[in-house]
């Protein structure tokens, strides 16, 4: 007894096995892709609508973007290829520049020099409102007269001092962001 094999039909098998394991290899990957584009384009909408509305309170208030700006950074190391859709997208760095960046230190730096202006204006008033009060009541050249005035420039050291430790601090923050990514 002789067992015959027919090799046509077993190759036909076999060359369908693989033709259907090539297909489903194929549609798999296509829907990964697939999969994996969706899931970048959620992501891009979703960082979009996060950042869009934090550029509008980096407009209020410049030290917000010393909050937002780490969390873009974060990002930006979690979701490279994304990131890099969105650069393109907005032809520079999404979501703030260097460029942003400067213009908004630009921005709190014009804020402080408005502040100092207005702070001494306000209190070289005070000081002349004193004064003259002092001189009404005849005490300007008395030991009270002198430390009311004296008591008045202290406080208004005192206020400066705090709010330029503020500057100072901020400004520094803001250097740091705009500092290569090397000389970090």
């Amino acid at each position: 007894m002789t067992i015959r094999f027919n090799l046509t039909s077993e190759i036909v098998w076999v060359i369908t096995a693989v033709l259907f394991a090539a297909v489903f290899v194929i549609v798999a990957v296509m829907v990964i892709r697939e999969i994996k584009h969706l899931r970048q384009e959620q992501l891009a909408r979703q960082l979009l609508t996060m950042f869009v509305p934090a550029g509008d309170q980096v407009s209020q208030d410049p030290r917000e973007l010393l909050l937002w700006f780490p969390i873009a950074e974060a990002g930006r190391r979690m979701f490279p290829e994304v990131f890099q859709r969105l650069d393109s997208a907005f032809e520079s760095r999404f979501p703030y520049s260097e460029a942003h960046v400067h213009e908004v230190h630009a921005r709190l730096t014009t804020e402080w020099l408005s502040w100092e202006k207005e702070h001494d204006f306000n209190y070289k008033l005070k000081k002349t409102e004193a004064e003259q009060e002092l001189v009404k009541r005849n005490e300007a050249e008395t030991s009270v007269g002198r430390a009311r005035l004296a008591k008045l420039e202290r406080e208004q050291l005192s206020v400066y001092q705090e709010r330029y430790e503020n500057y100072v601090r901020t400004s520094k923050a803001f250097k740091s962001l705009m500092k290569p990514k090397n000389d970090k």
